[in-house]
């Protein structure tokens, strides 16, 4: 399918087209008989492109998408709103070997003879977050610098402080996000809080907060579908790892409550065996926090070791 990659992110990209799809199937496949549109396709080279020419014919009229094909699997997609048949041609930058057309039932007509994709809320908020994602990567690249990193000189990525400033600027209202894809922000933020220098981090750790509206309420029935893959449960050490030094934070500013709260959720998205729940019934402002949460690393303070 047009802008998505491999399964299962066809299941989520387009989300609204999946149930339509599988019902006609198999309704048409029980029945004993599959319509389908016929087409034949004739190419020739022009120069460094092909053309090719396109002959569609149907029994059913709607909005197909019509794939043509390299035999090394380069694809362009084109859309068309056909009554009976129809014909076209259109130019490609690869020999074209195969063509093929889907008549698609999720969809908004445009004119008489152009369609999009109608897009669902999630599928929606979905395409916001990786428009979002994109502006990200783009106008706040990480930067780079030599030194030595576990032994070896090696170039090292850093972010700057003041692309927090950009996130928490562009960020979206929650409520305008669907709930599968508030996480999918808290992931981002996280890992931008996280590719700080470690002694910038208890500067900005209060930046951590504007994450938590987009937690999930239950993290262990989130699930995320991605290009060849997919995740069950919200895991994310960064996501765990900013949310201790927030309840660190929040403990030595005598907000104990507000920690423990916090060292809950990162032990429902954490693979580690810390924070532990007895650990954060039993903190206290008094005792060593890494200790009491059962950091298996000693009791750390920011920048020093506690011997």
């Amino acid at each position: 399918m047009e802008d998505s990659g491999h399964a299962p992110e066809t299941l989520e990209i387009q989300d609204g087209e999946y149930g339509p799809q599988l019902t006609t199937f198999f309704r048409e496949a029980f029945v004993g008989s599959l319509i389908e549109p016929q087409l034949t396709m004739t190419a020739k080279a022009n120069g460094e492109s092909w053309q090719a020419d396109i002959k569609i014919e149907c029994s059913r009229e709607g909005c197909y998408q019509i794939v043509v094909a390299s035999k090394l699997g380069e694809c362009h997609f084109v859309r068309r709103i056909v009554e009976k048949q129809t014909s076209f041609a259109l130019t490609t930058p690869f020999e074209p070997v195969h063509v093929s057309a889907l008549l698609v039932q999720n969809t908004k007509r445009l004119d008489d003879e152009n369609w999009e994709p109608a897009a669902t809320a999630r599928s929606q908020s979905l395409k916001d977050f990786r428009s979002f994602e994109g502006r990200w990567r783009s106008e706040c690249p990480l930067n780079s610098k030599i030194a030595i990193f576990y032994g070896v000189l090696r170039p090292v990525s850093f972010r700057d402080p003041k692309d927090l400033k950009w996130l928490s600027d562009n960020l979206p209202d929650p409520s305008n996000v669907h709930p599968d894809v508030r996480p999918r922000y808290a992931r981002l933020a996280a890992s931008a809080f996280g590719e700080l220098l470690a002694d910038e981090q208890p500067t900005h750790v209060q930046f951590v907060a504007k994450l938590l509206p987009f937690m999930p309420d239950r993290p262990d029935q989130y699930y995320q579908l991605e290009n060849a893959g997919f995740q069950l449960q919200l895991r994310d050490e960064r996501l765990a790892g900013s949310l201790i030094l927030l309840a660190k934070s929040n403990c030595e500013q005598g907000q104990l409550e507000e920690a423990k709260r916090l060292l809950r959720i990162a032990e429902q998205v954490t693979n580690q065996t810390w924070p532990n729940s007895d650990g954060i019934e039993n903190l206290r402002l008094d005792i060593d926090f890494f200790q009491c949460i059962g950091s298996p690393y000693g009791s750390t303070v920011y920048g020093s070791t506690v011997k």
